[in-house]
């Protein structure tokens, strides 16, 4: 029955009412942690946002709840149960950014040139959001290909999880945030790649991610890989577009708290196994650096789904 304070709205920027906000989560997700919007504005330029649930609202530093987090350290999700870091009643609905109620969240939003290759503008702060639908992976890949986003005749999901039909009017609106973030994405992506370096040992359409059918004893049958859409690549890139963001933020605010992450460097003894594989197939191996290996990696890519999947399990050894 927790619904937020009057008071704490007026500390923070209502969003509720003048940003087109959603989110976009495996279905049956409860944890829903991540919502973001995309829109055109008046004078051309695109504005983009990311925002993530508020848990401090809810967590006082150093209480005995953030302490037993502290211990935890994270969610395990096992094949047919989970152990929750915070308990769930903060962790699946007061902390989780469910459709069609209010919620406390911080938020990143850019203002960008209508190309969107120069960033004008970026503003971080505390706000409330309503998340409007919150949809699966499939219902936001359906709409951006001008597909009925549900399927039908299936019922709906259980309260309180992604997954719930897309209001008919809403779908318009919808496709234009997720074609902007589309697109955005696409530019993020191969900026990080070509200058950035970055190696990207994802599987495809074959899936990185597995997932289990269970009986009605709960006893798994069967495992089938989870299939790579380019909307699960555009939430990733959204989220790395954040992170990065926040954490330059930090290093300038906070120079002396702020943690630095240093990838090892590559060590060539490391890709012997890899090496003997594109050997046969007559591609070199440059492991001399990310970008270099990120180069070698995307002349496999035509050798076929299987042989690129197997690849780059090799590159992650």
């Amino acid at each position: 029955s927790w619904t937020v304070p009057d008071e704490e709205i007026q500390k923070r920027r209502d969003l509720r009412r003048s940003h087109r906000i959603f989110s976009v989560d495996p279905p049956g997700c409860q944890d829903i942690d991540d919502t973001m919007h995309a829109k055109k504005l008046p004078n051309g330029d695109i504005e983009e946002g990311v925002h993530i649930a508020d848990v401090v609202y809810f967590v006082p530093h150093n209480s005995p709840l953030d302490k037993e987090a502290q211990k935890r350290g994270t969610t395990f999700y096992l094949v047919d149960r989970r152990f929750d870091m915070l308990p769930s009643v903060l962790s699946s609905n007061l902390c989780s950014l469910h459709g069609d109620v209010d919620r406390l969240a911080v938020s990143v939003i850019w203002t960008l040139s209508s190309d969107m290759e120069t960033v004008k503008s970026v503003w971080y702060g505390r706000t409330v959001i309503h998340n409007c639908q919150a949809m699966t992976y499939d219902q936001a890949h359906n709409i951006l290909h001008d597909k009925p986003p549900d399927e039908q005749g299936k019922s709906a999901p259980p309260p309180l999880t992604a997954g719930y039909p897309v209001d008919p009017g809403r779908i318009k609106e919808l496709k234009e945030g997720l074609i902007i973030l589309r697109d955005l994405a696409r530019k993020l992506k191969k900026h990080r790649e070509d200058v950035g370096g970055a190696v990207d040992l994802s599987s495809g359409d074959l899936g990185g991610e597995l997932k289990f059918i269970l009986d009605e004893n709960g006893n798994p049958t069967e495992v089938k890989p989870k299939k790579e859409l380019e909307i699960h690549n555009t939430i990733a890139e959204m989220m790395i577009l954040a992170n990065g963001y926040v954490a330059t933020k930090i290093f300038a605010t906070f120079p002396e708290s702020a943690l630095l992450r240093i990838h090892r460097t590559v060590e060539q003894s490391r890709f012997s196994d890899l090496k003997d594989v594109l050997d046969v197939g007559g591609v070199s191996l440059d492991g001399s650096s990310n970008m270099a290996l990120a180069n070698t990696l995307k002349k496999v890519e035509k050798a076929g789904a299987v042989v690129n999947s197997l690849i780059k399990s090799l590159a992650t050894r």
